[in-house]
């Protein structure tokens, strides 16, 4: 009777979970990080300060703290707000059709971002900082460069 009733159970609580969802658990297939990391015009690894915006309420904007460019560093200096600081503001966070793009104050990630003028966002999700999404995004975006430096710099 117990494997019948937790079969029953999960019939009955996996619709609900599939609306609170969204369903994006079962969607939620961006591609893998190198086809990523190309179509993005800038890459870099940044700590999360300052929240703008309601980030129950949908899309909302953050305060970034740059500390690595792996791709797009004229555009992250064109970018950044004073020689002093290496912050920047990034847009697109809350992003229903990503499948990662909620942060807290204080979360250190890989970003991917779109540029559209002076303003930057999410192109696809956030990606954790672990030794290993470093080294394959450095990897990723040193491959179409032929292994070019001119891109990479070390902000902090």
């Amino acid at each position: 009777m117990g494997v019948a009733t937790t079969t029953i159970a999960r019939l009955f609580l996996l619709p609900l979970l599939i609306a609170v969802h969204g369903n994006r658990a079962l969607r939620c297939d961006e591609g893998p990080l190198e086809r990523r990391e190309e179509q993005a015009n800038i890459v870099l690894t940044g700590t999360v300060g300052k929240l703008y915006g309601d980030p129950a309420g949908g899309k909302y904007m953050c305060e970034v703290e740059v500390k690595r460019v792996f791709k797009g560093r004229g555009d992250v200096l064109n970018l950044l707000e004073g020689p002093q600081h290496n912050t920047i503001m990034i847009g697109g966070f809350g992003n229903p059709a990503l499948c990662h793009s909620d942060v807290r104050e204080r979360d250190t990630r890989i970003f991917l971002l779109a540029k559209d003028g002076k303003s930057l966002s999410l192109n696809s999700s956030l990606v954790r900082m672990t030794l290993n999404n470093l080294k394959h995004s450095e990897a990723a975006v040193e491959a179409p460069m032929q292994n070019s430096v001119d891109d990479e710099c070390k902000c902090n």
